[in-house]
């Protein structure tokens, strides 16, 4: 059972915006000034478009921005998401063991949806 709907309204009404731009102007502007972190906004907007109900972190993300990407989690209440990071285990671990240390940790393996409409495994991560 997911404890939060994920898709936070204000994440909703800046995407619509974006895809507004994007119809009416050709281009999809993020503007870092909406106070959403970019990584989080681009995972949520892949996520949606892929038609999955939890944020997913599908890029390979660097240990060093986890802070900043859970910083963003917790101002807009977000309490779980996946990752299914195409990285060596070695470096998954690392990234791993930086949300644990911020207090995310691995609850489940389930499945998602993929870019491509393939159904791909995802670790279930979930704040403690």
């Amino acid at each position: 059972m997911q404890t939060k709907a994920v898709f936070v309204r204000e994440f909703e009404v800046i995407f619509d915006c974006l895809m507004d731009d994007l119809i009416n102007y050709g281009e999809c502007c993020y503007k870092a000034e909406a106070g959403i972190n970019p990584i989080v906004f681009s995972a949520y907007c892949c996520s949606k478009k892929d038609g999955n109900s939890r944020i997913n972190f599908g890029d390979d993300l660097d240990p060093e921005e986890v802070e900043d990407i859970v910083s963003s989690l917790r101002k807009h209440g977000i309490t779980e998401f996946t990752l299914s990071p195409t990285l060596a285990p070695s470096d998954v671990m690392s990234t791993l063991a930086a949300f644990r240390k911020l207090g995310f940790v691995v609850r489940d393996m389930i499945d998602i949806q993929g870019f491509n409409g393939a159904t791909v495994p995802a670790l279930l991560v979930k704040a403690v």
